[in-house]
């Protein structure tokens, strides 16, 4: 799952439509919930640190996937979702739809179906 993450992260970097750096892609407002100022995301970045195993393995995933040694078993996904994630925040009151907008437009401009990777859905392809 975390490389799966991290090729949409590598994915996103080389589509016009979203910044081309790693930080500028994970950094953008509410696309990765890691990053939500809002109570509606995880707090991730904030439990671990380097040296925590957590981080480390983390840290291990990221740098072989932007290194180009994972391949791209997201078929070049550069959106998720997690089912869960959107009920919870519907539950919490944070959102009212339990499927992303972009979820219809972007499967649509996929060469392929969208890919089921533990709990989440990738779909979404890079546009050059």
């Amino acid at each position: 799952g975390q490389a799966a993450v991290a090729l949409v992260i590598r994915n996103r970097t080389d589509d016009e439509r979203f910044p081309d750096t790693v930080g500028g892609v994970s950094l953008q407002p509410r696309q990765f919930s890691a990053w939500n100022g809002d109570g509606s995301g995880n707090r991730l970045i904030s439990q671990y640190q380097p040296g925590d195993e957590a981080y480390d393995r983390a840290a291990y995933v990221v740098d072989a996937v932007m290194g180009g040694y994972v391949p791209d078993f997201t078929d070049g996904a550069t959106h998720y979702y997690s089912p869960a994630g959107m009920k919870a925040l519907v539950d919490q009151g944070y959102q009212r739809n339990m499927i992303p907008g972009w979820l219809q437009t972007e499967t649509a401009n996929r060469d392929t179906l969208p890919v089921r990777i533990g709990g989440h859905v990738f779909t979404g392809q890079v546009k050059d």
